[in-house]
């Protein structure tokens, strides 16, 4: 939230925020992003988005290593019900995370996965 807050009010400073996020400088290593600072932060650093951002903030909102799956599907039903709140590009980048990860890291029954499938397509549904 913090950083935020910084970069709204000292734009010059969204460089540097996107290189600490990515890098994971001391004060940022312990800290699990929420939702909507994330997306707020992925709208507001639009010019520097890459590979690298994209997948430092989702492992900040979710680190799959270290989440059960009820974890990781509280972390989606909250999105759901944020989701009109949130920006379309960090919804993408966050379902494209879990699609890629989470079955190798959790070896899911093909049910956990269908689950989670449904529960992505509703975050990706348009309307």
């Amino acid at each position: 939230i913090e950083l935020v807050v910084a970069i709204k009010r000292y734009p010059f400073y969204i460089p540097l925020a996107c290189d600490q996020v990515i890098h994971g400088r001391k004060m940022l290593e312990d800290v699990r992003a929420d939702i909507p600072s994330t997306s707020h932060f992925l709208e507001l650093t639009t010019d520097f988005h890459t590979k690298e951002l994209f997948d430092a903030v989702c492992k900040k909102v979710a680190p799959l290593d270290e989440l059960t799956l009820h974890e990781i599907k509280e972390i989606l039903k909250k999105m759901l019900e944020a989701k009109e709140q949130l920006c379309i590009v960090f919804i993408e980048v966050f379902t494209d995370y879990i699609q890629s990860n989470l079955p190798n890291k959790h070896g899911l029954h093909p049910l956990q996965t269908k689950l989670l499938q449904r529960m992505l397509d509703q975050l990706n549904a348009q309307g």
